[in-house]
Formats: C-alpha cells, sequence, structure tokens
C-alpha cells in the first residue's frame, strides 16, 4: 500500500468543534490555519501536514501509519502512535522500521550490482590510464544505477560519488604509476608517519582507525585494545584505592591532597621509628636464636621481645595487610604497561609482515575491496541525513502537538491552585 493511500485513512469527519471550524472558514480564515491553531489548543497533529510529506515517506520506505495513529471519524487529525510514548522513541521508530531497513538494504544491494560490474574499469587503470574517462563513467553509471530506487536524488547520489573520487584520488595517482602493490605501500608509509607523529605532536589521522589496518590487522587490534583497557582498569583501581576512606574530619584542603595509601605509608614509618630500638633489639634476638649454636637463654630472649612488641607488630600487619591489595594493583599495572607498549611499538611491523606475504593478486582484490568499502561509507552517510531528516519531522510535530495549549493551562492552573493553599497555610496574604 501507498503512503499516500495510508495516510488518507488516517482521520474522518465528526469532529466537536467542527462548528466552530466552519465559522471561521466563513470568516475566510485558511484552512491550513485553521488546522495549526486548533491542534495546538485541543490536540492531535493534522494529517495536512503529514500528507505534504509524502514524498520523504516514499523515499525511505517509511509507512506513516507506523508514528501516526487514524482518529474514528476524523479525516482531519491524527494522532501519534501509541508506541511513541515520549520523544526519544521517534528516532529509534524509525531507524528499526522494517520498511526503511529493506530500502536501505536495497540500495546496498543496488550499490554492490554497480560495483562488480564497473570496478573493473579501475583494475585496469595502470593499462588504460584513462583517469578523467573513469570517473565520469563512474558519476553516470552509480547515478543511474541508484536513482530509480528514489531514495536519494541525483545531486545527492553524484555527490557521494564526487566526494569519494576526490578522498580516493591520490591512491589513483598511485595505482597508475606503482599498481596494487604501490597502494597498499603507500597506505603503510601513511601509517607509519602517523605512529611516528603520535609520539611528537600528534598524528594527521588516528592510524588505528586506517581502512587498511581494521582490514588486515583486526585481531591485532583486539589484543592491543585488550592491552589498553586493562592499563585503565588498572590506573582506575589504583587512583581509587589512593583515594578511599577520607577522614570524616579533613578540612578541604586535606581532602584535596587526601592519598589513603600515602596514609598508610606515613602510619607505618611511624610506627617503626617510635619503636626503632625495640625493634632493633627483636632482629637481633631472633637472628642470635636462629643460630646453629643458639642457647635455649637466646630463644627464651627471642620470645621476650617479640612477646614486648606484640601490639607493635599487631598494627604493622594489619597495616600491611591494608596495603597488600594496593601493592597487587602496582605489580600488576607495571606488567601491564610494558605489553601494551611492545604491542603499539610492534604495530607497524607487524602490519608490514602481514602485507608482505600477500601477492599481487591478493593485494589488488583487498585495494579494491577497501575502494568499495569508502563508497559504501559515502553511501551510509547519506541515507543517514536522510532518516534523519525524517526524525526531524515528527520531533517537530511532537514538540508542536503533543502538549496542547489547554493542557499547559490546565497544568499552570493547578499548579496556581497549590501555590494558593500552601500560602495560605503559611499565613500569607494575597
Amino acid at each position: 500500500m501507498q503512503a499516500g493511500v495510508e495516510i488518507a485513512s488516517l482521520g474522518g469527519l465528526g469532529d466537536p468543534v467542527r462548528g466552530a471550524v466552519e465559522d471561521h472558514s466563513r470568516l475566510g480564515e485558511p484552512r491550513g490555519a485553521r488546522a495549526h491553531v486548533r491542534a495546538h489548543l485541543l490536540g492531535g497533529v493534522p494529517v495536512a501536514e503529514v500528507e505534504a510529506q509524502h514524498s520523504l515517506f516514499e523515499a525511505l520506505g517509511f509507512n506513516p501509519t507506523h508514528a501516526f495513529a487514524a482518529r474514528a471519524n476524523d479525516t482531519l487529525y491524527c494522532d501519534f502512535a501509541p508506541s511513541l510514548t515520549d520523544r526519544s522513541a521517534i528516532r529509534t521508530l524509525i531507524e528499526n522500521d522494517l520498511g526503511v531497513q529493506v530500502r536501505v538494504q536495497s540500495l546496498r544491494d543496488a550499490l554492490t550490482a554497480w560495483w562488480v560490474a564497473h570496478s573493473a574499469r579501475l583494475a585496469e587503470l595502470p593499462q588504460h590510464r584513462e583517469l578523467n574517462r573513469v570517473r565520469s563513467e563512474f558519476l553516470e553509471t552509480f547515478v543511474t544505477a541508484l536513482a530509480p530506487l528514489g531514495t536519494l536524488d541525483r545531486f545527492k547520489l553524484s555527490g557521494v560519488i564526487a566526494i569519494w573520487w576526490t578522498d580516493t584520488l591520490p591512491d589513483f595517482k598511485t595505482l597508475l604509476e606503482n599498481g596494487f602493490p604501490g597502494v597498499i605501500d603507500g597506505w603503510i608509509d601513511a601509517i607509519a608517519d602517523a605512529v611516528e607523529d603520535d609520539e611528537a605532536a600528534g598524528p594527521t589521522f588516528d592510524p588505528i582507525a586506517h581502512k587498511l589496518v581494521r582490514r588486515v590487522m583486526s585481531d591485532y587490534l583486539e589484543q592491543i585494545a585488550a592491552a589498553k583497557t586493562e592499563v585503565a582498569r588498572l590506573k582506575g583501581e589504583k587512583e581509587a584505592f589512593e583515594q578511599s576512606n577520607e577522614p570524616d574530619d579533613a578540612d578541604e584542603e586535606e581532602l584535596k591532597n587526601w592519598n589513603y595509601v600515602k596514609d598508610l605509608e606515613r602510619q607505618i614509618r611511624e610506627l617503626k621509628a617510635d619503636n626503632r630500638d625495640a625493634l632493633k633489639e627483636l632482629a637481633k634476638a631472633e637472628k642470635a636464636a636462629a643460630k646453629l649454636k643458639a642457647t635455649d637463654d637466646d630463644r627464651r630472649a627471642a620470645c621476650a621481645a617479640k612477646a614486648a612488641l606484640t601490639p607493635v607488630l599487631d598494627q604493622l600487619a594489619v597495616l600491611e595487610a591494608t596495603l597488600a591489595p594496593y601493592e597487587k594493583i602496582k605489580s600488576d599495572l607495571s606488567a601491564a604497561r610494558p605489553r601494551f607498549r611492545k604491542l603499539t611499538d610492534a604495530f607497524v611491523s607487524e602490519l608490514k609482515n602481514r602485507c608482505g606475504f600477500m601477492g599481487d593478486d591478493k593485494k589488488r582484490s583487498l585495494v579494491l575491496e577497501l575502494f568499495a568499502q569508502d563508497v559504501q561509507t559515502g553511501l551510509d552517510a547519506a541515507l543517514s541525513e536522510k532518516r534523519q531528516e525524517l526524525v526531524r519531522f515528527v520531533e517537530s510535530l511532537w514538540d508542536k502537538y503533543q502538549v496542547t495549549f489547554n493542557s499547559l493551562t490546565s497544568s499552570r492552573s493547578g499548579v496556581s491552585a497549590k501555590l494558593d493553599i500552601a500560602l495560605d497555610q503559611l499565613g500569607y496574604m494575597r
């Protein structure tokens, strides 16, 4: 069923304010303005406003009855569909709509068929070197292949190819001179330069996000991401431990500089300093008792020295046990950081090795595949803009008509009445 037919079924006659509308009509007020004002006052979405976007619904394959519900005996107004419980649901409804998804897939299928039919012209560039002619052919045939679907107009489709061609032109020129292996080598050089720049002032682009890297190094990127996540997790745990157990009686400046680990270490240092001589005597006694020729007196002396220091030793044990998880975090972090650095340092070498094992045919297929991926990305961006246009339209109707003027007035009156009651209870005169 076509969108226009479906929209027409959204309303019917029998509006309780029909008489008032007819009165306005006799005064010469335009019907569109009457519908607009009436919708603001009493609620409902003017069907005429929905019908005005017929071409947008058709372009995306979206059935408007999924967003708007017909009213019995009312052809002028409709309501929002029950599934639209709030404004934020509009985007989800449109993006997940089956008709929209089918239309998007149809465009992608058309793109795939077009690429299969015409990509050979790119593959043959090093032989025929007709760069400008291929550009013209791509612009014309791409529009011819996708325009009949009616989702994007010829200008938008031409823009997708024109932008892609401009962005990819340096690679096409490399292809002319050095073939597909040269294109791969050029990408690797750019990635290596970006990695070096990252260590200095910052890269011109993210080397990890490069299409070659994501295609060839996906498993390696997962290792890097996992190592990076582990470092971040341990750093977070370390910082959280350091900021924990803030004292209740600390002032603002003390809280600003608070470090639980330093406080524990301070307590350990002070305990040891306050009992320095006794601890030295204990260590000396335990050393003597541990000798093979130790006497019973030596062992009794060691036991006595330890017994005398038991409260101090217990406090030290508690403090050190409290610090033990932190020391484990530090140890794990010390091991995680080199693992992450090792992976990142070997990143470019690994990329070169993997590409080096490819034959020329494999490199040819890979480059063409990545070229096609870029066209797909451009087409998806244009489709996203089109969907956003529909989202904005439905959201604008929601903003205008979901809450009526009468509802706002009633709500305001209710708040005012509650305020009067509260003021009376407080003894204020109005």
